[in-house]
Parts: C-alpha cells; sequence; structure tokens
C-alpha cells in the first residue's frame, strides 16, 4: 500500500530542521582505509527526536512508541552524503516505493545502486514535505568485516551492494502540512503562505503586533534583471509571482518553525535553475519574541553562476494604531541600517517596524514609498518588472515627505551563485512598543540570524 497526500511536498533540505544531538560514543574503526565516524540518530527513542517518529529494526533496537501509525501522510527518505554539519549533496537512491507494512511504514534501499564510497558517512533522514522526522548515520565499508566494531543499535551495518530495509512509525502529531500557517507565539500575529504574507483579500487577515495591525501584506523579491524578478507581494494589486503550496509545520520544536518550497506560478519564471525554500522562525518569549524571522535558501540546480543575484523584502504596511493607513511614515535610519515604519505622530504611538536583512552580503538597498492611489503619489508597479529597481537601486533618501500610506523595501547586495550552491538569505519582521523595545528586538533578530547560519 503506498499512501500518498493530495497535497504533497518533494524537495530535500541541506540541513536539518531541529536540533539534533550524537548519541553514541566516538569509537574508531579498525580498518585502516575508513575515517573513525561520527554518528547520529534522531527519532522519538533517541537524542531530541520527533516524540512521534521512530525508527525500527534492523536500523535501531525495538523501541516502545505509544500511538497507532499515521496512515494520512506521505513520507520520503532520502540518503545523504554527510559532512559535517550538512547534506554535501542527496543520492539519487534506488528505492521502493515507501509502503504501509502491517503497523509501520517501510521502504528497502538498494545500495549497489548508489555509488556508495567506503569510508563515507550518510545519512538516512525521514522527511514529510519539508519537515526531518528524524534521521541515522551510517558509514559504508565494502564488507561487514570492516564494521565489526560498529556499535548498535545506534549504528548498523551498512555494507555496499546489500539491501537495506527502512522501517519506522509515525504516530499522529509528527508533522502538519497546510497551504497556510499562522504565526501566533509571540508578540506578532500573520498568515504566511508560500512566499506571501497575505491580506484580509485572501480570506486570512492581516498581520497584527501586540493586538494592533500594522501590515497589509508582504513577501520577498529576488532576481537578476527585470526579466526573471519575482514578487511575492504586488503592493499594487496583491498578486504573487507564486503558487501557494504546502507550508510544513515542525510540531516537535521549541518554537514555531516552518518550512515551503516557492515556486513560480509561471513555468520558467525566476532566474534558470533557482530553487528556493522558504523557512520561518517565531519563538514564544524574549529575548526573541519581538520578531519573526524569515529565511531564504536559494540553491543554483543548474550548471551555469547565477550572476547579479539580489533579494529582498518588501511591505504594505498599515499601521493603525491611530485607525488610520494614510497617516503613516516611513524612514531610513543609518546607524541600524534599515528602514523604519512608524505612525506620524511617534509622541503619541512611539511604536516603530521593520524588515530587518542580514546575508553573507550585507544590507544594500531600500526604498520608502506611499500608495500611488494617493494624488500625486508614484503608481504602483502593477507588474513584476519594475520591482527589481528598487532591488537594484541602493539606498534611496527620498522618502515621502508628509504622512502618507506608506510601503518598503530592504534589500541585499547581488552575489553570485556558483552551479551547485546555495545562499541564505534573512528578512526579520521586527517590531517594538518604543525606541528601545525596538532596538532590541532588531539586535535579537540579527544575532538570532547569525546563529541560524548563512
Amino acid at each position: 500500500m503506498i499512501v500518498r497526500r493530495a497535497v504533497r511536498c518533494s524537495i530535500w533540505l541541506a540541513a536539518p530542521t531541529a536540533a539534533l544531538a550524537a548519541c553514541s560514543e566516538q569509537r574508531p574503526l579498525t580498518a585502516p582505509t575508513l575515517a573513525p565516524p561520527r554518528f547520529e540518530v534522531s527519532n522519538g527513542a533517541h537524542g531530541s527526536g520527533n516524540a512521534h517518529f521512530f525508527f525500527l529494526p534492523p536500523l535501531v533496537a525495538e523501541p516502545s512508541p505509544t500511538g497507532a501509525l499515521d496512515t494520512t501522510l506521505a513520507p520520503e527518505v532520502q540518503i545523504c552524503v554527510w559532512t559535517g554539519p550538512v547534506c554535501a549533496r542527496p543520492l539519487t537512491a534506488d528505492f521502493s516505493h515507501v509502503a504501509v507494512e502491517g503497523n509501520h511504514y517501510a521502504v528497502r534501499w538498494q545500495t549497489g545502486g548508489s555509488q556508495l564510497v567506503a569510508g563515507q558517512t550518510y545519512r538516512i533522514r525521514v522527511l514529510v514535505g519539508f519537515v526531518e522526522l528524524g534521521h541515522i548515520d551510517a558509514v559504508a565499508a565494502a564488507n561487514a568485516g570492516d564494521l565489526r566494531n560498529v556499535d548498535a543499535p545506534q549504528d548498523f551495518p551498512l555494507v555496499i551492494g546489500r539491501t537495506v530495509p527502512i522501517k519506522f512509525l509515525i504516530t499522529p502529531g509528527a508533522v502538519q502540512c497546510d497551504t497556510i500557517q499562522t504565526i501566533a507565539v509571540n508578540d506578532w500575529r500573520l498568515a504566511l503562505k508560500a512566499g506571501t504574507v497575505p491580506n484580509l483579500d485572501a480570506g486570512y487577515g492581516q498581520t497584527f503586533f501586540q493586538g494592533t495591525q500594522v501590515m497589509f501584506g508582504g513577501g520577498p523579491l529576488f532576481g537578476t534583471d527585470s526579466a526573471d524578478v519575482l514578487v511575492g507581494y504586488n503592493t499594487a494589486t496583491g498578486g504573487s509571482s507564486f503558487t501557494h503550496g504546502p507550508i510544513c509545520a515542525d510540531q516537535t520544536a521549541p518554537f514555531l518553525h516552518t518550512v515551503a518550497m516557492l515556486v513560480p506560478a509561471a513555468a520558467g519564471g525566476g532566474p534558470a535553475g533557482l530553487q528556493v525554500t522558504q523557512e520561518s522562525f517565531a519563538y514564544p518569549s524574549a529575548p526573541d519574541n519581538g520578531y519573526v524571522l524569515l529565511k531564504y535558501t536559494f540553491t543554483n540546480g543548474g550548471t551555469a553562476p547565477i550572476a547579479g543575484f539580489y533579494s529582498g523584502w518588501l511591505a504594505d504596511w498599515d499601521i493603525l494604531y491611530d485607525g488610520s493607513a494614510a497617516t503613516d511614515r516611513v524612514r531610513y535610519d543609518p546607524g541600524l541600517a534599515l528602514g523604519e515604519a512608524t505612525e506620524w505622530d511617534t509622541l503619541a504611538y512611539p511604536a516603530i517596524f521593520a524588515i530587518v536583512p542580514a546575508g553573507p552580503s550585507g544590507p544594500f538597498s531600500f526604498d520608502g514609498y506611499r500608495n500611488g492611489a494617493d494624488p500625486g503619489a508614484p503608481t504602483d508597479f502593477t507588474a513584476a518588472g519594475p520591482y527589481f529597481s528598487l532591488l537594484a537601486g541602493g539606498i534611496n533618501f527620498a522618502v515621502p515627505a508628509s504622512q502618507n500610506d506608506i510601503r518598503e523595501m530592504m534589500g541585499l547586495r547581488p552575489l553570485t551563485i556558483s552551479a551547485g550552491q546555495s545562499t541564505v538569505a534573512y528578512f526579520a519582521l521586527v517590531g517594538g512598543a518604543d525606541r528601545t523595545a525596538f532596538e532590541t528586538n532588531v539586535a535579537a533578530a540579527r544575532a538570532k540570524a547569525a546563529t541560524l547560519g548563512y
């Protein structure tokens, strides 16, 4: 029996989606051709793994799980060449289909077709959508004798050419995938789709900070020129360059973590070969409860470099502390290197909001402008192409000089993504009830991005 959902996610992540813990003592192998392995196993019976996921023999000793098999999922198995903390590359492995066998899922890995290398560590990962439920490491060897000192149950004999039965149990509550996720674990409440923070017209509600609406909609934008730029939220039309596929939420993390793939709505849209994954991180307590961190991983899956690549985030702010969206202002703060959105009357309403970028290339561009519906205001771009001018325009200090219905874009300077390589950009939605709280939250968001890594 092959179990599939009507909505299916299918992409691999370059790094685990939850904190993991090593589960075995380091012990060198006796075969001189093999390097000492560093093994991890993460599931409901080992480490800090998903409490609703369990590997089964022969990968590990028999666990003692509680709960019946969740047959509504479409789990996938991925084999990674594992180097240090990351998946260097996923293998094109020879698998049977993941199927339900009695009270568990199972797949058989024919290792002879995977071009395994003796001495190399491989990670077997089980994912539902974009969320990793668990993993187990193994080192490959030409024969079982080379692995006689590998410790069970944390490690198992991965002999090149043999068939490995991969069996696991998933009980209800392990993962949740949907076309939208609501973030409401900290000072922010927002609806998040794949590539867009939608407005009320989309039927999901706008974005709130400490109970007050502060944003009408927003989303990422990126590309190399006006011909291939993709815009998550068009401030003139509310439309998006992306299809709104499933967002998977990790139910076991001590924070709200979501993952989604950004798929262009038009076939062939965006830079050739570009693959994009969106993640969000929202934390329930100080010092990290004043922001939502949005992480975008840009991977060049093509054969040629993607040169001059810009990324950014665009917000249509509607700060309603005074009840009106037409009385807001936007300015660039060179000390913090970001744009700030506030009410016009900051004495009566001192709250501040911003898009805070963080990436390997550093801050690059800012633009603040007003709703094109205002008399005499510049017209919002209805097509995606002109938005590239915001990304490539540097820092624009010519912001509206009076109170207005405002928009803001923050972007990162261009870089080159080599074939087969990835780069990461973070854009945090940060708020503060006053200047002190805002600056504290900006610092916390940047520190968290640095901790998660680029």
